[in-house]
């Protein structure tokens, strides 16, 4: 039911508002915590429950717990005891493939036309290509919408901004210099007549 205030409410009357509802979503958090730890645990014996001894039991009981921890997303399991060094290892381990795989991720191969985001350059079949600024802002927006029809106002406003005073024709003509500079690998920006641009990969 809504609460009616009498009169002007009062710091306390604010106050023993707030605090009862604080306690309210405490006891309901506290409520669902528990529900959640009884069905675990519940979970936990049915995984075991048909072990015939204490230790294959306890085995059973571990790997349940290293599988419930890899369900919510761990990359890593470690068990007590544990030695700290071999702790440190596996650590250093999970951010080498973390960074590497963050690397990997900034460059980009289109069968032959690599773009490396981190060091804004172009590449066609592991030959750097010169590209101005705008070329390669406009190269970089269409092979992110790869696959999609792209109207040349769409192009104008992403490469060029809102508050650029020029024309369509300007999207034409960066497009022109692009596909002669990518040579061979030109081909991938086609041409959606009466609309735009669009990137698409060939097969060789």
């Amino acid at each position: 039911a809504a609460e009616v205030w009498i009169g002007r409410p009062t710091a306390g009357d604010y106050f023993r508002k707030h605090f009862s509802d604080a306690v309210g979503a405490q006891q309901d958090a506290t409520r669902a915590k528990a529900e959640l730890e009884t069905r675990l645990q519940l979970a936990r014996e049915a995984f075991f429950a048909a072990a015939p001894g204490s230790a294959e039991r306890a085995k059973r009981g571990e790997e349940f717990d290293q599988l419930f921890g890899f369900d919510l997303g761990a990359d890593e399991y470690v068990t007590k005891p544990f030695s700290p060094s071999v702790l440190v290892a596996r650590v250093q381990a999970l951010l080498r493939l973390v960074e590497g795989t963050d690397k990997a991720k900034t460059v980009m191969d289109y069968a032959g036309l690599q773009i490396d985001k981190d060091g804004h350059s172009v590449a066609v079949d592991g030959n750097p290509v010169d590209l101005s600024p705008k070329e390669y802002e406009l190269l970089l927006y269409i092979t992110e919408n790869e696959g999609v029809a792209l109207s040349r106002e769409q192009i104008l406003n992403a490469v060029w901004n809102y508050d650029y005073f020029g024309d369509a024709r300007t999207v034409d003509t960066h497009i022109k210099k692009l596909r002669l500079k990518l040579g061979a690998r030109g081909d991938y920006i086609q041409t959606v007549r009466g609309f735009g641009y669009r990137f698409e990969v060939k097969n060789p």
